[in-house]
C-alpha cells in the first residue's frame, strides 16, 4: 500500500514539473519569434494570463487523471461519507488561515517590512487589464491552481516527506517548498516566503489533521483564492 502510495507521489510530482519545464520552453520559444508579446505592457500581461491559464489547465487535466482512482474513488468518496465534519474543518481551517495573515501583516508591520511580493503585483496588474485576463484570472487563481498546488504540495511532496521524516519535517518543508514556488521570480525579496509559507503551514496542518482528506485544503485553498481575487478585482 505504502509503495502504491510512493509511486502516485512520484507521478503527481512528475507530471507538475514535466508540464511546467513544457511551458516554460513554449514561453521561450514564442518570446523568442514574437518579441511585441513581451515588449507590449498589455500584450504582455494577456499573453502571461492566457498561458497561465493553459498551463493550469493541462496540468489540472493531467494530474486528476493520473490521481482519478484516489480522488473519486477513494478521497471523494470518504469525503463525501463524512461532509458535516469536512465542512468544519474547512471552516475551522478558513479562521485559521485568516488568522495567520493577520499575525504575518502584523508582524511585517513590526518590522516595518512592505508585504507586496511580486507575484501579489502580478495579479494586481493583471487585475486592472482587460475583461479577458481578469476572467482568466479567476479561472487560473481561483479554481485551477489550488486543485494542482493541493496535490503537489500536500499530496505528493507532503507524503513523500513524510514517509522518510515524519509528519512535523512534511508540514514544515513542504510548506516551505509552497511559498518558495510563489516567490521564486523574485528572490530578491526572499522575506515573502513569509505569508505564503504560513498559509501553506495551515493547509499542511489541516491536511494532516482531516485524516489526509485532500479535499479539505482543495476547498480551503479555493475559498481563499477566490475571496481574495474578489476583493482584488473590487478594489481595481
Amino acid at each position: 500500500m505504502i509503495k502504491k502510495r510512493l509511486n502516485l507521489n512520484v507521478k503527481l510530482l512528475s507530471v507538475y514539473f514535466l508540464v511546467m519545464v513544457l511551458v516554460a520552453i513554449l514561453q521561450i520559444i514564442i518570446s523568442r519569434f514574437f518579441p511585441r508579446v513581451v515588449d507590449d505592457e498589455q500584450l504582455s500581461l494577456t499573453f502571461n494570463s492566457l498561458m497561465n491559464l493553459g498551463a493550469y489547465f493541462l496540468l489540472t487535466l493531467s494530474l486528476v487523471l493520473v490521481a482519478k482512482r484516489y480522488l473519486w474513488q477513494n478521497q471523494w468518496v470518504q469525503f463525501r461519507s463524512q461532509l458535516g465534519i469536512g465542512m468544519m474543518l474547512i471552516a475551522i481551517g478558513m479562521m485559521l488561515m485568516f488568522t495567520m495573515n493577520f499575525l504575518v501583516a502584523g508582524l511585517f508591520g513590526v518590522f516595518g517590512v512592505e508585504l507586496n511580493p511580486e507575484n501579489q503585483q502580478v495579479l494586481e496588474l493583471i487585475a486592472q487589464s482587460s475583461p479577458l485576463n481578469r476572467i482568466s484570472l479567476l479561472i487560473f487563481a481561483g479554481f485551477f491552481a489550488p486543485i494542482v498546488e493541493e496535490l503537489v504540495f500536500r499530496k505528493s511532496i507532503y507524503g513523500m516527506i513524510e514517509r522518510r521524516l515524519g509528519v512535523l519535517s512534511a508540514i514544515v518543508f513542504s510548506s516551505f517548498l509552497f511559498g518558495l514556488i510563489h516567490v521564486i521570480i523574485d528572490l530578491s525579496n526572499f522575506i515573502q516566503i513569509v505569508p505564503y509559507m504560513g498559509l501553506g503551514l495551515v493547509l499542511a496542518f489541516m491536511y494532516y489533521f482531516s485524516g489526509k482528506l485532500i479535499f479539505v485544503p482543495i476547498f480551503m485553498h479555493m475559498i481563499m483564492n477566490l475571496i481574495s481575487l474578489f476583493a482584488l478585482l473590487l478594489l481595481s
